[in-house]
């Protein structure tokens, strides 16, 4: 098993530590102009935070998951769920704008974190495949060589 998963679901717990926090920071009761600025800095930084790291934690692991396949199935159902969570992220943050804008924001900076994050985890798969392709045609080429020697 590789360590990247470990990785992924420490980033996971951190960024659900950190939403925890968002959300008491949310509640917080203030009194004066002050306190309502540090309150609402602090939130923004906690949401921020927390949508990133929960980005990248659940991207990792679905990357590790998707990575079990061969590189380059890998890499094209990497860029496909790239692509589905950015259009779920936006659609989810614009739905929950109504509701509550700090829940939206955290959806979409989540949904464009775990999207970048399955993007870079593509391209290492495509460069992962084409690593393999181009071993496999030196082998290819030097057997050839080979038996034109002999």
């Amino acid at each position: 098993m590789r360590k990247s998963v470990f990785t992924g679901i420490l980033f996971f717990a951190l960024g659900l530590v950190f939403s925890i926090l968002s959300k008491a920071l949310i509640g917080l009761p203030v009194k004066s102009l002050q306190e309502t600025f540090a309150a609402n800095l602090a939130v923004a930084f906690f949401v921020i935070i927390s949508a990133v790291l929960l980005g990248i934690g659940s991207g990792v692991i679905i990357h590790w998951l998707i990575a079990f396949a061969k590189p380059l199935s890998a890499g094209i159902l990497s860029l496909i769920l790239a692509a589905v969570a950015l259009f779920v992220g936006v659609g989810a943050s614009l739905g929950l704008i109504v509701s509550n804008g700090w829940t939206a924001l955290q959806a979409l900076f989540t949904f464009v974190t775990l999207s970048i994050t399955l993007f870079i985890g593509s391209l290492f798969d495509f460069f992962a495949s084409t690593d393999s392709v181009v071993k496999e045609v030196k082998k290819f080429f030097r057997l050839q060589i080979k038996k034109l020697r002999k």
